[in-house]
């Protein structure tokens, strides 16, 4: 099979998706709950243990994560280079949009009143001074830079 450069980009992108809507089956579980819950892994959204969390109507849908990737990938695709300020727009738009999940950290950085006009100063105060949480953002960098080094445009 011989895929084009566009096609692994739009697979790459797709398996963000649907890895993170069957990550959410552990989402908030420690290590040892997920083996517990999931001896032999997950492959499909109807093995999602439905719980006070995982609700029916959120099984296959993905998470905050890729929200928040889609945000920025529109905003790289529309501006064509890194433009802070349209990315924290954005973002702004995807919170006011009453997504289903929004991590704490991200929303208390998201509610700040300063965001809008300094989001990296205002992300990197919160994160200094909240409990950290993990962020799962790389892939969209890494295709806007994988796509430079090649030459696509």
């Amino acid at each position: 099979m011989n895929l084009s450069i566009n096609d692994r980009i739009k697979g790459s992108l797709m398996g963000v998706a649907i890895g993170d809507a069957l990550g959410f089956s552990t989402e908030f579980l420690s290590k040892e709950d997920a083996i517990k819950l999931y001896p032999e892994g997950i492959s499909s959204y109807n093995e999602i243990i439905i719980d006070s969390f995982r609700t029916q109507e959120q099984i296959g849908k993905w998470t905050d994560d890729t929200d928040m990737m889609i945000a920025i990938l529109d905003s790289l695709i529309a501006k064509k280079t890194i433009d802070l300020h349209d990315i924290a727009n954005n973002f702004i738009v995807w919170k006011n949009s009453q997504p289903f999940d929004i991590g704490n950290l991200t929303r208390t950085v998201l509610m700040h009143s300063n965001y809008l006009n300094s989001p990296i100063e205002i992300a990197k105060k919160v994160w200094e001074e909240e409990v950290q949480e993990t962020v799962v953002l790389c892939v969209q960098l890494f295709l806007l830079y994988g796509i430079t080094l090649i030459g696509m445009k």
